[in-house]
């Protein structure tokens, strides 16, 4: 592989160091921004309805993370980004897709068609999987309801196949 994958699609070297010292802008108020980690809170703002008036502790509760972990949250985002785009992974991102292709070195011809049945089974089972494995403290910052149907909506979404060929290769 070229030694480009192996340098952090950010611009920064490979140091962990790099990463901590990437400087937040400042907004109008003075206050630090959130480059990457803003985004995250809008969205998981709109997906859980926190925008409303009713909503004024949970709202409040989301900008005091955001206030107080923002910077952390965009570490962890850029640690996550540089893992993901690091020459190990990107190793084993070809290799996955070489063993799926070609198991044992061979093309996989034995490929089933799926029937509409397997694949409704298969969409409600990863609907039920969703919904069982949202975080307790989401619940309990948003709310069971927001949370469920939150997570209801995140799953939808994530049925549209025009979104899906779009995140794929965005």
């Amino acid at each position: 592989l070229p030694s480009k994958l192996s340098h952090n699609l950010l611009g920064l070297s490979s140091s962990h160091e790099d990463l901590s010292r990437i400087p937040l802008q400042d907004d109008s108020d003075g206050r630090p921004e959130d480059n990457l980690a803003e985004p995250l809170f809008g969205l998981v703002g709109e997906i859980f309805h926190l925008n409303a008036m009713s909503q004024w502790f949970r709202r409040q509760l989301v900008l005091f993370v955001q206030l107080s972990f923002g910077g952390t949250v965009n570490r962890y985002i850029l640690d996550t980004v540089h893992w993901m785009y690091a020459e190990p992974q990107v190793i084993y991102y070809f290799h996955k897709l070489r063993d799926s292709l070609w198991p044992k070195g061979k093309w996989n011809d034995n490929y089933a068609e799926r029937t509409e049945a397997d694949r409704a089974r298969t969409k409600e089972e990863c609907r039920a999987k969703m919904l069982s494995f949202t975080p307790e403290a989401l619940h309990t910052m948003v709310g069971t309801d927001n949370a469920k149907h939150g997570m209801e909506r995140l799953f939808e979404a994530f049925q549209d196949n025009q979104l899906n060929k779009h995140l794929f290769y965005v």
